[in-house]
């Protein structure tokens, strides 16, 4: 087997995560299994904040000039924000949906940051809904993302923070569209007066995201450019920034070495220290949900049948669906995630290709062969899908242990922190859930009377 992702170990011929037995875990609590750790998001904010505290203190700067958020959209569920809340330095949201989700967890979240990504024009409930809590003494930032957001915002005669994106000239995803988000340079000379010397509106911040992981380092430096320039307009005009936003694009610790996300940020702040001086040196912030939520959760599949292909290699059929449980994968052809075999290990591997059990064509866990163990018809062969912690709930658009893709079983759910497991959730009734009760549905009971 390769180089485990961090955390997997293997013990007896069998895999284990952080000294947990998934085998047995598995046998107790049947398959489709999550497994969901949510205080791995702290450890990994922990990390990432104490390494750019290093950085920063090598660059003799104050510690204290960054801050680590957690994007919500990157997973919804209730024990990833609520630690989010009470651990990290602020919430990132980008929908209406997300602010009434951060008015549940008011009480840890307190008096910290939110900043509101996203296009919101005030014909929307999510500008009507920044302007509530606003007035409610939320400390919420919205980030403009067109020349009629500025405005809309600006008509308010309401004293509030803004942030502004600026609009990146990178491509996205492989597309050759320019970025819809953000103000270009043009609009910001267009409408620097406005932006600089509004009555009720401060300008506190910058912000500018590159969609798509970062790998080359210079090159993502580099990318900066147009966030650098409009950071020097505002010194020249001396504007205070207090935030420089670089957005998300960290990629996740199992597979990349520690040093990497050292020499990033000593880069990125080298080149804001050359715009600037210690005093007044912005705060950075990161936004990276996917490095703060990707490995907070696995999945555990069962392999129910093997059928031969005409080619090198055999299907192994899994009780789930990669359309429900790692949606990823059919959106994006290149994202592969790591399939990892929980017992068997020591004997010999085969070549397999591993398909969901349902009947769509595209419901495949990965495009390129594998090796898993071999196994004999009464075998009951396990496998884990590691990382699916970030995106892939929000992509498929539906709540936890709801029917998903085909209405395929249900998935088993457990929540394990520190303490041990702290919730389980089994599989639905689907016809209750799709509606299929005994109860009469209120226009019947409305009708029949």
């Amino acid at each position: 087997m390769n180089k485990l992702p961090r955390g997997f170990s293997l013990r007896d011929n069998t895999l284990w995560f952080r000294g947990i037995d998934i085998l047995r875990l598995v046998n107790a609590h049947q398959s489709p299994l999550r497994i969901n750790f949510p205080e791995l998001l702290i450890e990994n904010y922990t990390f990432l904040t104490k390494t750019v505290q290093e950085v920063l203190k090598s660059q003799e700067l104050s510690e204290n000039k960054f801050l680590c958020g957690y994007a919500i959209k990157a997973n919804q569920n209730y024990d990833l924000v609520v630690n989010a809340a009470k651990h990290t330095s602020f919430l990132e949201v980008s929908s209406k949906n997300d602010l009434d989700i951060i008015e549940q967890v008011k009480t840890e979240l307190g008096s910290k940051m939110i900043i509101c990504h996203g296009f919101k024009p005030a014909s929307t409930s999510y500008f009507k809904k920044i302007v509530a809590m606003h007035k409610k003494g939320f400390t919420i930032i919205p980030v403009i993302n067109s020349v009629t957001e500025l405005y809309d915002f600006g008509s308010l005669d309401l004293k509030m923070s803004i942030g502004v994106r600026i609009s990146a000239k990178v491509s996205f995803g492989g597309s050759k569209l320019p970025d819809r988000f953000g103000l270009t340079l043009h609009e910001i000379q267009q409408h620097f007066a406005y932006l600089t010397q509004h009555k009720t509106l401060s300008l506190t911040m910058l912000h500018m995201h590159v969609a798509n992981t970062i790998s080359d380092i210079p090159q993502r430096i580099q990318d900066f450019d147009d966030l650098f320039t409009v950071y020097e307009m505002m010194i020249k005009a001396e504007m205070k920034i207090n935030y420089i936003c670089t957005g998300g694009g960290l990629p996740e610790r199992s597979y990349t070495p520690d040093y990497f996300y050292t020499e990033y940020y000593q880069k990125l702040i080298f080149r804001i220290n050359q715009l600037t001086t210690a005093e007044y040196f912005p705060i950075l912030l990161s936004e990276s949900g996917r490095f703060l939520a990707t490995e907070t959760q696995f999945v555990v599949l069962k392999v129910i049948a093997e059928k031969n292909s005409n080619d090198d290699f055999s299907w192994y059929v899994l009780n789930g669906s990669a359309i429900n449980l790692i949606p990823e994968t059919v959106l994006d052809g290149n994202k592969h995630f790591p399939i990892l075999p929980v017992n068997f290990i020591d004997r010999p591997s085969k070549t397999v290709i591993c398909s969901g059990a349902t009947c769509d064509q595209a419901d495949f866990f990965h495009t390129q062969k594998i090796n898993l163990p071999q196994i004999d018809k009464n075998d009951s062969l396990f496998v884990t899908i590691p990382g699916t912690g970030a995106y892939q709930e929000s992509l498929l658009g539906s709540s936890r242990n709801t029917p998903g893709h085909c209405l395929i079983e249900a998935t088993n759910e457990l929540t394990i922190t520190a303490s041990g497991i702290c919730s389980r959730t089994t599989k639905n009734d689907f016809l209750q859930t799709l509606g299929y009760t005994k109860q009469k549905s209120f226009f019947k009971w409305l009708f029949s009377r």
